[in-house]
C-alpha cells in the first residue's frame, strides 16, 4: 500500500488497523501506542477500536525518540544496517548509483537483520513501557533545550552598567589584568573594593552575556497539519474525544458547505449580470436598425 506521494493517509492507515486487528490474539483489551501523525487520527480508526475494545493511545507531540520503541531500538539498527547493504551495493555496481528500483531489494536485506524480536523488546523496555518503568524516563531528557528556555531581562541592564566607573574597558582590564590560565577572575572586569559584590553581580551578568544563546526566531504556523499535535499523551479512543473529533468534523463540512454556497449565489449573480447586459447590447441593437 502506498499513496501517491509517498507519505502515509487517513485511508492507508484505516487499512492497516483493520490488518491489525484481524492477526493479533483474541485477547482484550488492547493498548496501541503511536505518535499525532494526522493520518492516525480519524473517526473511522477510533470507532473500529471501540468496536474491538482496542485503546489508542497518541504520544505527546516531539517526544517519540524518547517513548516511541520504533525511535528508540529499531529505526537506528535499520539505518545502519540499510546504509550497509547500499555500501556494498556500489562496491558492487561501481560507478552507478542506489536507484529507486534497487530500494526495495536493500531494505530487504538490512530488515531481518534490524527489525527483530530482540530489538522490540528492547525498544519497549528502554521507553519504560514493558516492564513498566516510569523512572527510566528521566527529567534531563524531557528538558527543553536551552535555546527555548526564557532569558532574563537583567542582562540587558547589566550590560548597562558594565560601562559605569566600577568597570574598565576590554583592553585596558587585559592591560592591568593579563588573563590567568588558573582562575576565572581574570576575565576582564575590574573589582572596585567600594562595592564588591554589585561589581561581581555585574561581572558574572556580563559573563553571561557573552555566552548567552541566540534566541530563537518566531517560526509562521504550517496550515493542514490537521489534528495530529498534542501537547500531552491522549487517549484519541475515548469517547469525549470522539465526540469533539466528530464535531470539528461537522464544523469543516458547514464550513466547506457555507462556501460551496457563496460560489454558487456568486455565479448565479455573474449569470443574471450577463443575462441583463445581454439584453441591454440587443435593445441597442435594435434601436440603432430602427
Amino acid at each position: 500500500m502506498c499513496s501517491g506521494n509517498g507519505w502515509i493517509t487517513q485511508e492507508i492507515f484505516l487499512k492497516w488497523f483493520q490488518f491489525f486487528l484481524d492477526n493479533i490474539p483474541p485477547l482484550r483489551p488492547v493498548l496501541v501506542i503511536e505518535d499525532g501523525h494526522a493520518s492516525h487520527i480519524s473517526i473511522e480508526v477510533i470507532e473500529l477500536a471501540r468496536k474491538n475494545d482496542v485503546h489508542i493511545l497518541c504520544l505527546p507531540s516531539h517526544t517519540t525518540h524518547i517513548l516511541q520503541p520504533l525511535d528508540v531500538a529499531v529505526f537506528k539498527s535499520l539505518k545502519a544496517e540499510f546504509s550497509k547493504a547500499c555500501k556494498q551495493y556500489l562496491l558492487a555496481h561501481p560507478g552507478q548509483v542506489v536507484t529507486t528500483e534497487a530500494i526495495s531489494g536493500l531494505l530487504a536485506e538490512a530488515w531481518p537483520k534490524s527489525v527483530t524480536p530482540m530489538h522490540l523488546m528492547a525498544g519497549f523496555r528502554k521507553c519504560g513501557i514493558y516492564p513498566l518503568n516510569p523512572g527510566v524516563i528521566t527529567d534531563r531528557q524531557m528538558a527543553p533545550a536551552r535555546a527555548f528556555l526564557p532569558q532574563d531581562n537583567d542582562v540587558e541592564s547589566a550590560s548597562t552598567s558594565s560601562g559605569s566607573s566600577s568597570c574598565v574597558s576590554r583592553d585596558d582590564s587585559m592591560a592591568t589584568h593579563p588573563p590567568s590560565s588558573n582562575s576565572v577572575s581574570s576575565f576582564p572586569v575590574s573589582i572596585s573594593s567600594n562595592d564588591t559584590h554589585k561589581n561581581s553581580s555585574a561581572g558574572s551578568a556580563v559573563f553571561s552575556q557573552v555566552l548567552m544563546l541566540p534566541k530563537p526566531s518566531s517560526v509562521p504556523k504550517r496550515k493542514g497539519r490537521g489534528p495530529g499535535l498534542t501537547t500531552h499523551a491522549t487517549c484519541i479512543s475515548d469517547e469525549s474525544f470522539l465526540l469533539s473529533l466528530k464535531d470539528k468534523e461537522q464544523e469543516k463540512k458547514d464550513k466547506e458547505q457555507q462556501k460551496l454556497e457563496r460560489q454558487r449565489r456568486r455565479l448565479e449573480r455573474l449569470k443574471l449580470a450577463a443575462t441583463k447586459q445581454t439584453k441591454r447590447q440587443n435593445k441597442r441593437t435594435e434601436i440603432s436598425e430602427d
